[in-house]
């Protein structure tokens, strides 16, 4: 069964990697989750993934997945999107920053 409080931290982690406008992730009826984003003005899907995978996965390997999707569908450097991390430690969500 699916936890929405790890889904809301993952996603909150997602938010914090990448400036991708409107990025928004849902069940849906099939056990997956779907993402989509904002893309001139209009709601676009992205990219579906398992639920268990999207469990397993880490948010900056979700994003990389995100940024592949971006590239071969809306020809969108997902790169140029990614917030700088720089000045941050290993964890970048850890309570040490």
């Amino acid at each position: 069964m699916l936890d929405q409080n790890k889904v809301d931290i993952k996603m909150i982690s997602l938010f914090q990697l990448t400036k991708l406008d409107g990025l928004k992730a849902s069940l849906s009826q099939r056990g997956q989750i779907d993402f989509s984003f904002v893309h001139r003005g209009e709601r676009k899907p992205l990219m579906s993934m398992p639920v268990l995978l999207f469990e397993q996965l880490e948010p900056i390997e979700i994003r990389g997945s995100i940024e592949r999707c971006l590239m071969r569908y809306y020809e969108i450097n997902g790169k140029k999107l990614r917030v700088n991390t720089s000045g941050w430690t290993k964890d970048p969500f850890s309570s040490q920053n």
